[in-house]
C-alpha cells in the first residue's frame, strides 16, 4: 500500500512539471509572434533605388541685356465727328453714311440738297457779269490797255461755275472806276456764297470708315448737330506705358517692332511723343507710337520690346518657377529648400533674377508636397 502511494505522488509531481513547462513555451511563442507583427515593414520609397527624381537647372549668372516690354491696343490716330454746317435734306448717293462703310480720301460722305442756294448763287454771278460788261465801253475808250483783260474775263465767264479771280488793276484810276460799281464788293459776296455752298457736300478728309451714324437718306440735318463718327484707317497710334527709369531708353523717332498677338505679324512703329506726367496708380509714363498697316484695326492688341540697360550678375529662369513671395525652389544636400530672389525684369517668358549663387540647382518642375519633405535626386540640364 505504502509503495503504491509513493508511486502516485511521483506521477502527480511529474505531470505538474510538464504542464508548467508547456505553458512557459507557449507564452514565449505567442510573444515572438506578436513581436513579429509589430516590426515595421521596409518603405520602398526610402530605398536608394526609389528616391524621387526632380528636374533641375544649373544656374550660371551672366550680364544680360534687359528687354523693356511694351503692351497696348491700337487707336485710330484720326477720328472726327461729322457735323453739318447747313440745313437741308440728305440726298441719296452711291455710298450711304452707314456704320462699316469705307470711304477714300476726298470721296463724298454726305450730300445735302442745295437747289435754292445754287439758284441764288447763279443769279448773283449773272448780275456781277452784267456789271462788268457795262464798263467795257468806258474801258475801251478811256483805258485801252486794261480793256483786253476785262473783255477776256467776261468772255470766259460761266455763271454755273466758281467765280474766277479778278484781274489785277493797272492803276488807281482803273480801280476807282470799278469801285464806283462796287465790283470788288460783289465779288467778295459771291465768294462767300460759294464757300457756303461747299458746305452742302461733306467729303472724307482722309481714308477711313464710318464708325457710327444717326441719319439716313431723306433725313433733314440741322447745323451744328453731330450725325456720324468717321475713323481714319491709314494711321494708328499704339499707346503703352513704361517706368520713368525705362523712359531713358526711348527717344523721339525711335523705331519699334510691334507684334500682332493673334497672328504674329510684325509692324514697324515710330515713337512720336511721351507723356509728361507719371500715373499716380501705376507709376508709369505713357508712350505713343505711330504705326501704319492696311490690315490694322482699332482695338487690336500689340506687343513689343525695346533694349534696356545691361544688367550684371543675373540669371534667366522661367517665370513659372518663381513663387508669389519671390522665391525659387533649390536642391541642397538632396533636399528641396526655398531661396529668396530679386526679380529685375523679363525677356519673353523668362525672368531676370538676382540672388541665386552660381552652380545652384533650381527645381525646374512642379513638385508635390510629399516630395518637398523628403530626399530627392536631382536630374540636371543646362540652362537654355
Amino acid at each position: 500500500m505504502a509503495k503504491n502511494a509513493v508511486e502516485s505522488l511521483r506521477l502527480s509531481i511529474l505531470s505538474f512539471s510538464m504542464i508548467v513547462l508547456l505553458s512557459s513555451c507557449g507564452e514565449e511563442h505567442i510573444a515572438e509572434v506578436n513581436d513579429r507583427q509589430q516590426l515595421p515593414t521596409a518603405n520602398p520609397a526610402m530605398t536608394n533605388t526609389t528616391i524621387p527624381k526632380v528636374k533641375v537647372v544649373v544656374v550660371q549668372n551672366n550680364t544680360i541685356g534687359a528687354q523693356i516690354e511694351l503692351t497696348g491696343r491700337l487707336k485710330a490716330l484720326r477720328t472726327i465727328s461729322v457735323v453739318p454746317e447747313v440745313q437741308g435734306k440728305i440726298l441719296r448717293q452711291k455710298k450711304e453714311l452707314d456704320p462699316g462703310v469705307a470711304f477714300r480720301q476726298g470721296e463724298t460722305l454726305l450730300q445735302i440738297e442745295s437747289t435754292q442756294t445754287d439758284l441764288n448763287l447763279y443769279a448773283m454771278r449773272a448780275k456781277f457779269a452784267s456789271q462788268i460788261m457795262s464798263l467795257l465801253s468806258d474801258l475801251e475808250a478811256d483805258y485801252p490797255d486794261a480793256y483786253p483783260k476785262w473783255k477776256a474775263y467776261t468772255d470766259e465767264f460761266d455763271y454755273q461755275k466758281e467765280l474766277p479771280q479778278l484781274p489785277v488793276f493797272d492803276n488807281s484810276r482803273e480801280q476807282y472806276l470799278f469801285n464806283l460799281k462796287n465790283i470788288p464788293g460783289q465779288y467778295l459776296d459771291i465768294k462767300a456764297q460759294e464757300d457756303q455752298l461747299s458746305k452742302y457736300q461733306i467729303q472724307a478728309p482722309f481714308a477711313g470708315v464710318v464708325l457710327e451714324s444717326s441719319v439716313d437718306y431723306g433725313d433733314v440735318v440741322t447745323p451744328g448737330k453731330p450725325i456720324a463718327t468717321f475713323l481714319g484707317t491709314d494711321r494708328y497710334e499704339f499707346e503703352t506705358a513704361v517706368s520713368e527709369q525705362d523712359l531713358a531708353y526711348l527717344q523721339m523717332e525711335d523705331q519699334v517692332e510691334l507684334i500682332h498677338t493673334n497672328n504674329g505679324k510684325t509692324y514697324t512703329g515710330r515713337v512720336v511723343r511721351t507723356g509728361g506726367v507719371v500715373d499716380e496708380n501705376t507709376q508709369t509714363i505713357p508712350v505713343f507710337i505711330e504705326v501704319q498697316g492696311s490690315d490694322l484695326k482699332q482695338g487690336i492688341y500689340l506687343e513689343g520690346q525695346i533694349a534696356g540697360e545691361p544688367i550684371a550678375d543675373v540669371a534667366l529662369i522661367s517665370s513659372e518657377l518663381i513663387t508669389r513671395n519671390s522665391e525659387v525652389h533649390i536642391i541642397k544636400n538632396n533636399t528641396i529648400e526655398l531661396l529668396a530672389i530679386q526679380r529685375l525684369g523679363s525677356v519673353g517668358s523668362k525672368a531676370i533674377v538676382r540672388g541665386i549663387p552660381d552652380g545652384s540647382l533650381v527645381v525646374d518642375q512642379v513638385v508635390s508636397t510629399a516630395t518637398l519633405r523628403g530626399k530627392v535626386k536631382p536630374v540636371r540640364r543646362k540652362m537654355s
